[in-house]
C-alpha cells in the first residue's frame, strides 16, 4: 500500500470533491479507477494497494514518471446534507479509509458539524495513516476510535470488528453515516445502523465495483438500474436497498 502524489501538467488547481474518482493509465500497461484520498488543490493523492496488473506497474514507477489521468468522475458525497447534520459518523473498514480520508480532510477544512470516525482493520500492521490518527483526534469536534480484528502483543486498543465500536459511542439522533469498506463489513454496518434507528436515507455508501470507462458507456459497473461510475459511486442506502447482490 502506497500513497501517491500527482501533479497535473498545465493545470494550476485540480478540482474535485470527496467521493469522486479518477481513471489512471500506466502507459503500455492499462487503466484503472481510483478514489481521491486528499482534498482538491495543486496536487492530489491516492492511496493504492498493489493488487493487479495496473497497480503492480504503478508501484514500480519512480518519482517523476508520467501517468495518464482522466476525471474527475462520479457523484461526490452529499456535502450540503452532511453539513446540515448534527453529527457525521464516518465508518471505515480496511482499504475503505483512503476515499474517506478525502472527506475527513474536507470536513476539517470547512465549517462542518461534529464527526466521529470509526476505523477497523484486520491487524495493527494493516492500519493505514497511523501517523495522522492523533492529528485527527486533536481536531475540534472530532472523535476517533480504532479497532483490529486480531491484536498482537503491542496492541493496547480495541479488538473486534468495526461494528463493536458502536457500543463505545453515543449515537446522536440527527446523524448521517458514511461508510466504505469490504462488502461484508458495509452489510453489517448498515444492519447495525438500522437497528439503532438510523434511516436508510441517512446511510451513505460508496460502491467502487467493476468500473471500466468512468462515464457510463461500457455498462460493466451496472447494479440494477444504476451505473456505479455515472450514478455513483456514492449512494444512499435508500437508493440501493432493494437491489440484490450488492452486499
Amino acid at each position: 500500500m502506497k500513497t501517491f502524489t500527482f501533479t497535473v501538467e498545465g493545470q494550476e488547481i485540480i478540482d474535485y470533491l470527496p467521493g469522486q474518482f479518477f481513471m489512471l493509465t500506466v502507459f503500455g500497461v492499462g487503466e484503472a479507477p481510483f478514489a481521491f484520498s486528499s482534498i482538491a488543490g495543486k496536487k492530489f493523492q491516492a492511496t493504492i494497494r498493489e493488487a493487479g496488473t495496473v497497480t503492480e506497474a504503478l508501484h514500480k514507477l519512480s518519482v517523476g514518471n508520467k501517468v495518464g489521468i482522466r476525471g474527475p468522475f462520479g457523484k461526490p458525497f452529499p456535502l450540503e446534507d452532511l453539513q446540515k447534520a448534527g453529527t457525521i459518523l464516518v465508518v471505515a473498514g480496511g482499504i475503505g479509509l483512503p476515499p474517506l480520508r478525502s472527506l475527513i480532510q474536507y470536513i476539517h477544512a470547512n465549517n462542518f458539524p461534529k464527526q466521529v470516525i470509526l476505523y477497523g482493520a484486520r491487524t495493527p500492521g494493516d492500519l493505514i495513516y497511523k501517523k495522522q490518527f492523533e492529528m485527527w483526534k486533536k481536531k475540534l469536534k472530532t472523535e476517533m476510535l480504532v479497532t483490529v480484528d486480531r491484536g498482537d502483543q503491542k496492541w493496547k486498543g480495541n479488538v473486534g470488528v468495526v461494528t463493536t465500536l458502536f457500543d463505545k459511542i453515543k449515537v446522536p439522533e440527527k446523524v448521517k453515516v458514511v461508510t466504505i469498506g469490504p462488502a461484508i463489513m458495509m452489510k453489517f454496518v448498515i444492519k447495525k445502523c438500522l437497528e439503532l434507528g438510523i434511516q436508510p436515507e441517512d446511510i451513505i455508501v460508496s460502491l467502487e465495483n467493476r468500473m471500466t470507462c468512468g462515464y457510463g458507456k461500457c455498462g460493466n459497473c451496472g447494479y440494477g438500474k444504476y451505473l456505479v461510475c455515472k450514478d455513483g459511486p456514492v449512494f444512499s442506502y435508500e437508493q440501493i436497498k432493494d437491489i440484490k447482490g450488492i452486499f
